[in-house]
């Protein structure tokens, strides 16, 4: 068999033979490239030679990866039970869920993860910020939260071997302009009062709630999980050691979001 083989218009066959294994055989790797641009004869032999040359070396060293044909939509399966569901918060998992169904797998779920390009997910984000879409042009904040799920998947495709390069890698975090960055609102103390002012007529739990949270700026999660035992009466202390969230499957006690 030829070490270099036509199989398309533009497209080449690698073959590289592997030494004798324990059967007496002599395993094989195949590695296919499509040809891009014009080359003369001379310079088409001499393009190729050095691809295979390259091919050959990284097989023979160990280094080379072999791409599994997967669909992106088996990949994303994949990445859910093995990372998403296992390492990250519910919350996060809902995002990354809402954002594939909606925006990504529509897009892209249909093809093969190593057939993905950069310049593909370019068009799919950019599509996405265009003011003429059915649904109506998509706010920068929803259109960062595409891309993030976009890095996570393909580095770990790249991480776990399934691709050999990240599409994500040379694509920058779309930047909000001055106009959309979030400028929070806080009350100022003339606020505070009337809210605890009309604290004082509801229930105990409510108050206390409240109070906590506009006083120490607690989150809900890390309200919501404390217990007696995280009151320290004595030294008029409370420790915030764990947070409740909910999950697809209910409540769930974590730890809090940060050491702070």
């Amino acid at each position: 068999m030829a070490t270099i083989e036509k199989r398309g218009e533009n497209s080449y066959r690698f073959t590289v033979y592997l030494p004798r294994d324990a059967n007496g055989k002599y395993p094989k790797k195949y590695k296919t490239i499509k040809v891009e641009g014009k080359y003369t004869p001379k310079q088409l032999k001499e393009y190729l030679e050095g691809e295979y040359l390259k091919f050959k070396n990284e097989v023979l060293s160990g280094n080379y990866v072999e791409i599994k044909k997967m669909k992106f939509t088996d990949f994303v399966q994949e990445w859910k039970k093995k990372y998403a569901e296992k390492e990250l918060s519910g919350t996060t998992v809902r995002n990354h869920r809402f954002v594939l169904e909606r925006h990504i797998l529509p897009v892209i779920g249909h093809m093969y993860i190593s057939d993905i390009n950069t310049m593909m997910l370019l068009d799919l984000l950019d599509n996405l910020k265009r003011h003429d879409r059915k649904d109506g042009k998509l706010s920068t904040y929803r259109v960062i939260d595409v891309y993030r799920t976009l890095r996570s998947i393909f580095k770990w495709a790249k991480e776990w071997k399934v691709i050999t390069d990240d599409p994500t890698e040379g694509i920058k975090k779309p930047k909000l302009k001055d106009d959309e960055k979030h400028n929070p609102q806080v009350y100022d103390e003339y606020e505070v009062y009337d809210i605890l002012q009309l604290l004082q007529n509801e229930p105990i739990h409510w108050r206390a709630f409240m109070t906590l949270a506009i006083t120490a700026g607690t989150r809900r999660g890390e309200n919501l999980g404390l217990e007696w035992s995280d009151i320290d009466f004595e030294n008029n202390t409370i420790s915030i050691n764990k947070s409740i969230v909910i999950e697809d499957s209910g409540p769930v006690v974590k730890s809090p979001k940060t050491k702070k």
